[in-house]
Parts: structure tokens; sequence; C-alpha cells
């Protein structure tokens, strides 16, 4: 008997989590638990790095474009500038 009343209880145990979990297309999910999906996909955080990667060689052109006509007064400043990027 307490063993059928142990297992009687473990059984309600996993129809509650069944119950919890959903299926991300299912229109029950709310938008953070869609936004929580997303992030956690291997995928996405590869995008997320590689436009990181774009941002940081946009900003390195511009700093040398805003250098560029500094060329013929300053010399020694350009190196030291760069440097500390």
């Amino acid at each position: 008997m307490l063993k059928d009343n142990g297992v009687l209880k473990m059984r309600k145990r996993r129809k509650k989590r069944r119950k919890k979990t959903r299926h991300p297309l299912t229109s029950s999910y709310t938008f953070r638990d869609a936004l929580k999906g997303l992030h956690s996909h291997h995928k996405f955080q590869i995008v997320i790095v590689f436009m990181v990667i774009i941002d940081v060689l946009f900003v390195l052109i511009e700093v040398l474009l805003d250098l560029e006509p500094l060329v013929d007064k300053v010399d020694h400043v350009i190196p030291e500038v760069l440097f500390c990027l």
C-alpha cells in the first residue's frame, strides 16, 4: 500500500511537470519566455558575437579615418592612439 501511494505521488508530480513545460511555438507562451528561449540558442549567440566583431571593425575604421587628416601634423600621436585601442 505504501509503495502504491508513493508511486501515485510520483505520477502526479510528473504530470505537473509536463504541464509546466510548454512548446516554444504555442500561443500560451509569454514574450518573456520567448526571449529566454531565443537567448539560449547557440545560433543567436553566434550572431551576436559576429555583430560585435563587425561593430569593432567599424569603430576602428572610423578612428583611422578621423586620424587621417592629422598624419601631416602629428606623426607620433597616431601610433599611441592605435595602441590604446
